[in-house]
Order: structure tokens, then C-alpha cells, then sequence
């Protein structure tokens, strides 16, 4: 087996949504009750080589559950030579929202391998806030928006040619070498993409009342300029997801 196998997904994942101008905590999902908050979709992996399974078989492979005090969602790494697609997990939130600050804490992530393809993202409008394939080393972060929506990056960081540490290090085996980090997706009147270094999480996020305006310049900020996001990104629920052979 190639050794994307032998340890994916998330193994520490604390994910808090905070609305109004004060960011009051609304959810917060940990190792207490992560899966609570969570549903698995079984199914086929979109345009992937992944078959989704249930909660069920999720337990009895051992491909989600928590693990030395994190939250862990893995793919198969033992059936030799599947036909149908390896099995794998999407866990998706039960509950949607239209606007807020989410925050993802996460420690490890699928490395830079010919073959991988992980995901985090809410749907309904799509922000792929992690995505990636193959032996890619930096993260994609893409807006999905439906027709009659046109965006700028005003205030984003260079994202046409990387040369800070601190972005090459935000996916994959990078992101790995120095045990994760936390992104933070904000969406008021733009939809902002961050990532910090956990040797460098801002201290108000840390304590629990995150201040998105003291924050450095965004990995990725989409400013709406021929659409509303209100009516283009709505009812988002979250996922997180391993498929596998993305973009062949």
C-alpha cells in the first residue's frame, strides 16, 4: 500500500461558528461530541475512487472515532487491490447556516501523495476552504456560487506565486511538519480564508473571543462586486471528506 494510507484525515478538529457583530459562540464540536454533530453520508465519491460508508462500518474499520484525544476520520489502508473505490468517510454538519466565523483546529491532514484528495468545505454556495490533490502542497480555496456572481481579491495575499513559509506550510506534508494549525473562514460582507501556524494562533482566537479585524491579511478574500453573498451562499452545512484519485 502507498503510505497515504497508512494515516489520513483529521485528528484534532474543533470547529466553532460565531454570528453577530460580537461573535457569540453558537456550536462547537470536539472530541466530546464531535460526532454528535456530525452525520455520515455513505455514497460514491464525486469523480473519485472512494466509496463513503456509514457510522457503522466507520467504527468497525476503524476509519473514524477519536485516537490519542483527537477526533480521527481515515480511509482503508489494508483491502489490497479494491475495484469499486476504497472505503472512506464524509461526515457532514446536521445543522446550516447562512453567515458567521467558522473555526477549524487541525492537527494533521493527508500528505502531499499521488492519489489524495481531501476536502473541508460547506455546501449550498461552496467555499472549498481545504482542498487538494496529488502532491500538492498548498491549499486551493475556491468559491462556488451558482450563475450571475462576480468576485475581487481585494486584500488577499499573493496567491499566484507562494514564497512565504507560512502559506506553503498550510496543506499536506507541510502542514504536518509543524503539527497543524487553525484556518477561520469569516463571512460578513466577504468571505476571508485564513490559516495560522500553530506555533502562531492569535491569542483572542486561543481564548475564545476571535477578533477577525486585528488579524493579518487573509490567504484568500472574495469581495462580492456583481452579486450578493446573501442570496448566493446560504443553508451551508460543513464537510469533511478523503476521496481519492480527484482531477485524473
Amino acid at each position: 500500500m502507498a503510505r497515504i494510507f497508512m494515516f489520513v484525515g483529521v485528528a484534532a478538529l474543533a470547529l466553532a461558528k460565531m454570528a453577530t457583530a460580537n461573535y457569540r459562540l453558537s456550536d462547537s464540536h470536539d472530541t466530546t461530541n464531535f460526532f454528535d454533530g456530525f452525520e455520515f453520508k455513505n455514497g460514491t465519491g464525486s469523480d473519485g475512487f472512494t466509496q463513503y460508508v456509514d457510522a457503522e462500518t466507520a467504527e468497525a474499520k476503524s476509519l473514524a472515532g477519536i485516537r490519542n484525544g483527537m477526533v480521527y476520520l481515515g480511509v482503508d489502508n489494508t483491502t489490497a487491490n479494491a475495484t469499486d473505490g476504497r472505503d472512506s468517510v464524509r461526515v457532514i454538519t446536521q445543522n446550516t447556516w447562512s453567515s458567521g466565523l467558522f473555526i477549524a483546529d487541525i492537527a494533521h491532514m493527508p500528505g502531499d501523495e499521488c492519489g489524495i484528495w481531501p476536502a473541508y468545505w460547506p455546501n449550498g454556495g461552496e467555499t472549498e476552504i481545504i482542498e487538494g490533490i496529488n502532491l500538492q502542497t498548498t491549499p486551493i480555496i475556491t468559491l462556488h456560487s451558482g450563475e450571475n456572481c462576480t468576485v475581487k481579491n481585494t486584500g488577499s495575499a499573493s496567491v499566484s506565486v507562494l514564497t512565504d513559509d507560512d502559506y506553503t506550510q498550510a496543506y499536506g506534508d507541510g502542514f504536518n511538519a509543524v503539527n497543524g494549525g487553525v484556518y477561520a473562514e469569516w463571512t460578513t460582507s466577504a468571505i476571508s480564508v485564513r490559516f495560522f501556524r500553530r506555533s502562531s494562533i492569535p491569542t483572542d482566537i486561543t481564548g475564545g473571543s476571535p477578533e477577525p479585524d486585528t488579524w493579518d491579511t487573509p490567504l484568500t478574500r472574495f469581495v462580492a462586486t456583481g452579486c450578493n453573498f446573501s442570496t448566493h451562499f446560504t443553508g451551508n452545512d460543513i464537510v469533511f471528506n478523503t476521496n481519492l484519485c480527484g482531477w485524473a
